[in-house]
């Protein structure tokens, strides 16, 4: 092994100097006894979660598996095709297609080190790929790939360092992907007691909503809601902004989500913005069906599309006040 001295017994050097380096290959799928067994073979969606690859979307048969070039335990997988850097650890004797290839790491070498540092090395890969219309890291080139190897020893610290910190990562990484899903019951259940009196209990000074009235969206509009028009869009500017339907998907206006369209309308046409408007999406995702938005604005400077409709607030009801018991519904 090529070594270069560095910090308190590290070294610096080449992947194909620290195991053997081997690319998959897939057996001929024209006999279907080379698959349905019980030995994994891993291609590239096998690799998405990384870490520990205990089960694969298809397997070999020992035919198949004898066919190809074998892997054992703890042997380090990485994409090499596409999407390049997805890595993964074999838990037993594996094989994988032709766009892995795969490290099988020398005594003195921690495989679980080895593992998280080709995590971090998907910058080197991309820029490293072969200019094709696929991205291709070739075996000779994946030798190559630079590796700083400390002692075994810190290796091994290292490695149950990175286990316990990215353990903590994907735990927190569960709690925030669960966020979205807890605020929007909270904006709810805020919004269900502001439109029901319960936000304004102790305002008003009385239990009873005194004063309060049910009412339809025609009631308090001024005339029946109205859907929109959504012409084909032009990529050169028009006196015509046509919003598009993110203009009003968070549940407030974004002025700047709309496409040029080229048609003729009157400075009076229904399919004007007008200044306090209210728009709702009447289809989109489940999700978002219903969804609403005030316009605060000049009038005359938005068309709206087809797949939103828009009322006006009568002198009933506030503007804002509609938005928010249509969006109580969501």
């Amino acid at each position: 092994m090529s070594k270069e001295q560095l910090l308190h017994g590290w070294v610096s050097a080449q992947l194909g100097e620290l195991g053997d380096v081997i690319t998959g290959k897939t057996p001929s799928t024209k006999e279907p006894g080379n698959f349905g067994g019980d030995i994994p073979f891993v291609k590239p969606g096998d690799l998405d979660h990384g870490n520990y690859i205990i089960k694969t979307a298809d397997t070999l048969s020992e035919t198949g598996f004898n066919l190809i070039p074998k892997l054992p335990e703890k042997a380090i997988m990485v994409t090499c095709i596409g999407n390049l850097g997805k890595v993964g650890i074999t838990t037993r004797p594996s094989s994988t297609n032709q766009q892995i290839n795969s490290v099988i790491p020398l005594e003195g070498v921690n495989y679980k080190y080895l593992y998280h540092y080709l995590s971090s090395i998907r910058w080197w890969l991309e820029q490293e790929a072969s200019a094709t219309t696929v991205a291709i890291i070739n075996k000779g080139k994946f030798s190559k790939a630079p590796i700083l190897l400390p002692p075994l020893s810190e290796q091994q610290e290292i490695a149950a360092r990175l286990d316990t910190l990215l353990a903590q990562v994907d735990t927190l990484k569960g709690r925030l992907d669960a966020l979205p899903a807890i605020l929007k019951r909270f904006r709810q259940s805020v919004l269900a007691a502001a439109v029901s009196g319960k936000l304004t209990e102790e305002w008003r000074g009385a239990a009873h909503l005194e004063g309060w009235e049910n009412k339809t969206l025609l009631d308090v509009v001024q005339a029946k809601p109205r859907n929109g028009n959504s012409p084909k869009g032009v990529d050169y500017e028009t006196p015509y902004k046509n919003l598009t339907l993110s203009a009003i998907t968070p549940g407030y206006f974004q002025e700047d989500k709309f496409k040029y369209v080229d048609i003729d309308i009157t400075d009076d046409s229904y399919l004007w913005v007008k200044h306090g408007d209210v728009l709702i999406q009447r289809a989109n995702t489940l999700e978002y069906v219903g969804v609403s938005a005030v316009y605060k604005g000049p009038s005359n400077r938005y068309v709206y599309p087809d797949l939103i409709m828009k009322c006006a607030p009568n002198e009933s009801i506030v503007g804002d006040y509609l938005h928010y018991s249509l969006m109580s519904y969501m």
